[in-house]
């Protein structure tokens, strides 16, 4: 007998449906989408000799499509782990798959990842495939996050930006590889992308937009090591600006001496420069990594970052997790985020040297999900010690894994729950604990469902959504996870 579901008589929570592409030899599934949001592809790779594209379907694996040459007349296809041989030269089979998947015009993307290793000569004429390919859609697409990795000196990102929609278009990511010249970004800048997009984030010293087409953005960081007076250019700038909320970039020395012309107050106890002019204020403060840090004033304590922004120590795993990306599990980079996130919570562990904490988390993250990548490639991409790789990742489990019973202890007393519900909850996280249930998923989520589940078996009640507004999580991901601890209740739940 069918029984019902554990989402029965509760708010809608919208399903998910497979969007099957489909051409005359083969039928795959390469994402899956809601009502709302479609991510139908999230990173492209086009190296020497094969072009990838990579799916993470919610609640799936990663799906990959590899095109890669045989022969001069041959090309080999595997989707998903089914190979075929295709007649024609794999960039051509590659880019006419790239057209059938963007050619439907409701179809959202959240991140489109770029990541090309052409060689110089063969670049440009890949450029304008892509452009030929996009520009022959009829219409623009919609993404919200651009994120391009280039090995070249030129601009990858004119292949791309151009063709995506100004008002969903949010970040822009650029790393770029090998580059010994100065290279202004002159060309995108006047593009209506540009102008619209909130966040930009140029992670090499040897890219530079000029100073005057920053202002409208919310977030920017540039590694570029910039001057005293281009610093007191971008803080004029930015005092006309009603969206800017921070600026990150590097500069030579501390710039804010006596020969800085912009009028500051130092306060000694928090070190940092206050900016005043009218009433607007903003505060800079210098890092020992070489950055300057300039955001409004009245956020510095208290900033709520939304979703399209990086920190440094994410920015860091991304353009390390692109050194040795050959050699790490689908989902790895995902999971290493997880713990830096869950890491900011406890200050001895977050002070450490930001190369530390991101390879101890790549290194906890690959030690999961039994990859057989040595610690040895990612100590040496990070520069860091095996020794305190493994010291400092111990450190990152055991507080991870002791999260949740510190938020349960916090939600319940939000609540008002009793004593005896709280050490009923505690009872149950410190099990789900043993099983590892903690160390792929959010901790507050975790505790959430963990809170969830404890009333369904004492007398004191909660709804999904009250526990959800306390702990300003989502309901479809808490009754995500009520759904699999709830599978496991047998191992979970007191005798």
């Amino acid at each position: 007998m069918r029984t019902k579901s554990l989402f029965y008589g509760l708010p809608h929570i919208p399903r998910w449906k497979i969007i099957r592409l489909m051409d005359y030899e083969s039928k795959y599934q390469l994402g899956k989408c809601s009502r709302r949001t479609y991510a139908l592809i999230d990173s492209i790779i086009f190296p020497l000799d094969k072009i990838t594209f990579r799916s993470r379907p919610k609640r799936s694996s990663r799906i990959h499509c590899i095109f890669s040459k045989r022969d001069d007349e041959n090309c080999e296809r595997n989707i998903g782990g089914c190979k075929s041989i295709v007649r024609g030269d794999f960039v051509t089979i590659a880019l006419m798959e790239l057209k059938k998947i963007f050619c439907y015009k409701k179809s959202r993307t959240r991140g489109l990842n770029i990541e090309e290793t052409f060689e110089n000569n063969t670049r440009s004429t890949l450029i304008s495939r892509i452009t030929s390919v996009l520009s022959s859609l009829g219409h623009e697409l919609s993404v919200r996050s651009l994120q391009l990795f280039s090995l070249g000196n030129d601009d990858f990102s004119l292949g791309f930006l151009p063709f995506l929609k100004p008002e969903i278009l949010k970040t822009i990511l650029i790393f770029s590889g090998r580059r010994t010249k100065l290279h202004i970004l002159r060309d995108i800048v006047e593009l209506e992308q540009w102008k619209k997009v909130q966040s930009v984030y140029i992670c090499h010293n040897q890219l530079d937009v000029p100073v005057e087409n920053i202002k409208h953005l919310s977030y920017y960081h540039n590694e570029r090591r910039k001057t005293s007076m281009e610093i007191k250019t971008i803080i004029e700038n930015y005092f006309g600006s009603k969206s800017f909320v921070r600026v990150r970039v590097k500069c030579h020395e501390n710039p804010f001496n006596s020969d800085f012309d912009l009028p500051f107050h130092f306060n000694p106890s928090t070190q940092l420069y206050i900016f005043r002019k009218a009433e607007t204020a903003f505060s800079a403060k210098t890092t020992p990594d070489g950055f300057v840090c300039v955001q409004k004033y009245e956020n510095i304590n208290h900033l709520l970052t939304p979703y399209y922004v990086m920190s440094k120590s994410g920015l860091l795993l991304r353009r390390k997790c692109y050194a040795i990306w050959k050699k790490l599990p689908p989902g790895c980079e995902t999971y290493a985020w997880r713990y830096l996130s869950c890491i900011r919570e406890c200050e001895k562990l977050y002070k450490e040297n930001i190369e530390l904490k991101v390879a101890a988390c790549l290194f906890v993250a690959c030690h999961h999900l039994n990859s057989t990548n040595s610690i040895i490639d990612i100590s040496e991409v990070f520069g860091v010690s095996v020794e305190e790789i493994v010291r400092f990742a111990i450190l990152v489990v055991t507080w991870i894994n002791d999260s949740p019973a510190r938020i349960v202890t916090e939600i319940c007393r939000l609540l008002g729950l009793s004593e005896s519900f709280r050490e009923a909850a505690l009872g149950i996280a410190r099990k789900a604990i043993v099983k590892k249930m903690f160390l792929t998923r959010i901790p507050m989520n975790i505790a959430a469902a963990t809170i969830y589940m404890t009333t369904k078996v004492t007398s004191e009640k909660r709804t999904i959504i009250e526990i959800g507004e306390k702990t300003k999580t989502g309901v479809a991901s808490n009754l995500e996870l009520f759904e699999i601890m709830w599978a496991e209740k047998a191992e979970l739940l007191p005798e």
